[in-house]
């Protein structure tokens, strides 16, 4: 079918179950309840295994990391006095010679050890993991039918998806993917473009380039028209891309689907209907006509009428995205990159941070056991999930100490873990001297891996029937009193992993506890509440 074909019939479907693709015998959704409309995903019922299980591993690694210089390096490395400019220069030549696309082929992954990766998480108390099935940088890490430029062509030459999915299947953790291919159309416009002064001004770097150019080079048979993207109007606010651009990333995110069975599927983007969207702040792209959302609803409805079959008729599948207004959170769920919701949200949400810099930066620092506790922490009262990312370095071993972080977050878990999974939120989400920061304070808090100056008195809330968790985020050394309580009818308190006695009483201020002589965790501790009966 040509493309423009295709096109058609994905932009005319609005609730036609059956329609054909690259092949006459392709269904473009599977067959099932779901339509391409919000109405019609919405009627779905929440996935009870992402409200109860909290905290996932993101492997936000591929390609990019080579260089060891930092997240965004496939667009940062053509642009003309940053460092990562600098760095490319320094070690590998001039981008109108030696691109990214020359930059892939270096990256063997000659250490990735899914297997033994995947233990580790689950050792750490994660309870999914959630593979990069591409970023901005456009190339696939799975056995892509419509990218050339993919993990097993190319590179450490295997199906990255396939090996975290096996592995996460190993230690029976969920398997999510996750998509940020969407971007690169205008993502890679620096790749055509050239240095503005200096001996080589005005030489077009590698992204001009044809598939004839290739002839007789390392890339001969590659178009790099299929990575960096067609010529086109760059920074365009109201160029969208081509049919063609479309339709491949349809048939690419279908086939992963289809070909991986994703427990949740991370679309880095503020909704399926905004894919064809340019590289701008949301805020400055016009509400979507209904014809421009129908490619990404399709995907959608697709997406969760597979899930069905594949879970025997139930609600399992997690598709999560940007800037979502709250009468779609059923349909889809709201992720956060580095960015917390104000108080408790309505629907279960997804915070997601890393351990370092988003892709492996040489000589970076990462989180401590205080904060990924913290942020956990954070996350979970206000009915989240936190989706953290653990850094790899170019031959997949983790860089700098973030093993012994996440076991010694494994360790808390282990003793407290009855207060974070499972649970639910409680009226409100916390009290003491740091309850409520605002959104900006907590995302530079985050951005610059600073710890808050967090007091025992800082508490946090969670729930199950006939117990209420208060979690301070730092360890007692004196009295503590739970304000929140006061009017609660408090019949027993314990200390999650200690068997000691506890000293407590009701007061008019609220709940007084007296500090143990020793406690079971060095990051915090957890008071288990229950009711009077």
């Amino acid at each position: 079918m040509r493309p423009s074909l295709l096109l058609t019939t994905l932009l005319a479907l609005v609730c036609v179950p059956f329609a054909h693709a690259a092949a006459p015998d392709t269904p473009l959704i599977a067959e099932g309840p779901f339509k391409p409309t919000w109405e019609s995903l919405s009627t779905r019922q929440p996935a009870a295994w992402f409200a109860d299980a909290k905290f996932g591993i993101w492997a936000h690694w591929g390609p990019q990391t080579q260089p060891s210089a930092g997240d965004w390096y496939a667009h940062k490395m053509y642009q003309q006095g940053t460092p990562a400019y600098t760095h490319h220069i320094k070690t590998y030549g001039h981008p109108s010679v030696f691109g990214f696309k020359d930059v892939i082929p270096l990256w063997t992954a000659e250490k990735f050890d899914p297997a033994a990766l995947a233990a580790l998480y689950k050792k750490a108390g994660a309870r999914y993991i959630v593979g990069m099935a591409n970023h901005h940088d456009n190339f696939d890490n799975w056995n892509s039918t419509y990218q050339p430029w993919n993990s097993v062509n190319l590179g450490p030459k295997r199906d990255i998806m396939r090996l975290w999915k096996d592995a996460a299947n190993a230690q029976g953790l969920r398997f999510g993917v996750s998509i940020h291919n969407i971007n690169s159309w205008a993502w890679y416009d620096p790749s055509r473009d050239s240095d503005k002064t200096g001996p080589l001004a005005g030489v077009p770097y590698d992204g001009v380039l044809t598939k004839s150019d290739g002839k007789g080079k390392w890339w001969d048979g590659y178009d790099p028209a299929q990575l960096y993207g067609p010529p086109h109007r760059p920074g365009q606010k109201g160029d969208k891309p081509t049919a063609a651009f479309m339709e491949n990333w349809f048939l690419r995110t279908r086939q992963l689907i289809d070909d991986y069975q994703p427990d949740l599927l991370e679309f880095d983007i503020a909704s399926p209907s905004n894919f064809w969207r340019q590289w701008v702040k949301f805020e400055d792209i016009p509400a979507p006509r209904a014809d421009d959302e129908r490619v990404g609803m399709v995907i959608a409805a697709h997406y969760f009428n597979q899930q069905r079959r594949w879970k025997n008729g139930a609600d399992e599948g997690v598709l999560t995205l940007k800037v979502l207004p709250p009468e779609r959170r059923v349909a889809a769920t709201l992720a956060m990159e580095r960015d917390f919701t104000s108080g408790v949200a309505e629907q279960p949400w997804q915070h997601e941070e890393s351990m370092g810099d988003w892709h492996y930066k040489a000589n970076d620092t990462y989180r401590t056991p205080d904060r990924l506790i913290s942020m956990l922490v954070e996350t979970v009262c206000r009915n989240g999930n936190l989706l953290m990312n653990v850094v790899q370095k170019p031959d997949g071993t983790l860089g700098g100490n973030q093993e012994e972080t996440l076991l010694a977050v494994g360790r808390w878990l282990e003793i407290n873990g009855e207060a974070i999974y499972g649970t639910r939120p409680w009226r409100l989400h916390g009290e003491g001297p740091n309850p409520v920061k605002s959104r900006e304070e907590l995302k530079e808090e985050n951005k610059r891996r600073i710890l808050p100056t967090y007091v025992a008195s800082d508490i946090r809330f969670t729930t199950k029937p006939g117990a209420l968790y208060a979690i301070t985020l730092a360890v007692p050394r004196e009295e503590i009193v739970i304000k929140s309580v006061v009017g609660e009818r408090v019949g027993k308190v314990s200390v999650l992993g200690s068997s000691a006695r506890l000293d407590w009483r009701q007061t008019a201020e609220g709940l007084r506890i007296h500090p143990l002589p020793e406690w079971p965790s060095d990051h915090g501790v957890v008071f288990k509440i229950e009711q009077a009966q």
